[in-house]
This record gives C-alpha cells, structure tokens and sequence, in this order.
C-alpha cells in the first residue's frame, strides 16, 4: 500500500458508521410514521425510511466485503454513495418546488415552512460526502483506484 491509499480498514469504519446512521434514521421514520411521537429533524415517513433502510444495507454489506478484504467492496461504497446523492437532490428538487408554491402563496403552501423538510437524507449524505473527500488525501476523484484495495494507477 503507498503512502496515498486510504487504509481499507478506515474504509471500513466509515461504510460501517454510514451504513448504521443511515438505518438509524430510517427506522426512527418508519416507526415514527406508525406513532404520534415527534423527534425534530426527523419526519413521519415511512416510505422515505424504507429507503434509507436499503441505501443502509448497500453501505453495510460494503463493509462486510471491506472486513473480508473483498476487491468489490469499493463498488457498494460507490453505489451506497450514489443512491444517497440521487435521494440527497430528489429532496433538495422537492425543497426548491415547495418552496416555490410559498412564495407564489399557492393554496397548499401557505402554512408550508423549510423546517418540514429538513430531513435524514439531507444533512447526511452532504456529511458523508464531506469525510470521504478529507480522506481522500491528495483531493482526487471518489472514483480514484486508490480507493480500491490493492488498486493501482495506469
């Protein structure tokens, strides 16, 4: 491994924690949706957990195939990374058409404030996308073969 690699281990821990935080908030809108309680920043949806639940799911078992030092592991980082940016940019389109209707006064919006929609998926996936880049120490590409075990530049 050069001196640029990030350790697989620490690609571990990360697929790890991402994957448990992002089935931590989907399970807290799934039962949320099925109770009364209230918890801030954390809707009532259970559709939207359930999608959190699989996206979870990719990033854990990329950290099983980085624990068993599989070559694959890096493409369900990837996937897991691409799923929370499309649900990341599906919530910001949402945010910006809600947000429209309020300013337009629309009927349904009215009462419509940005705090409804401040949700999971988008105050994790910009986190996340964060970390990954710091440890990417040179600033290079996610998609950079560093990130691979045992992957070598051409």
């Amino acid at each position: 491994m050069s001196q640029d690699e990030i350790n697989p281990k620490y690609l571990m821990i990360f697929t790890s924690f991402v994957g448990f935080s992002y089935l931590t908030a989907g399970i807290l809108q799934i039962i949320l949706g099925f109770t009364d309680l209230i918890i801030p920043f954390i809707p009532s949806d259970p559709i939207v957990g359930m999608i959190l639940v699989c996206v979870s799911l990719v990033f854990t078992i990329g950290a099983v195939h980085y624990r068993r030092k599989k070559r694959d592991a890096y493409a369900f980082m990837i996937v897991g990374m691409i799923l929370a940016g499309i649900i990341f940019v599906l919530h910001i389109i949402t945010i910006l058409t809600n947000g429209l209707g309020w300013v337009l006064q629309l009927e349904d919006f009215v009462t419509w404030n940005i705090q409804s929609e401040v949700v999971p998926a988008i105050w994790l996936f910009p986190i996340y996308a964060l970390i990954l880049r710091v440890m990417n120490k040179d600033g290079s590409s996610l998609f950079d073969l560093k990130l691979i075990p045992g992957g070598e530049k051409n």
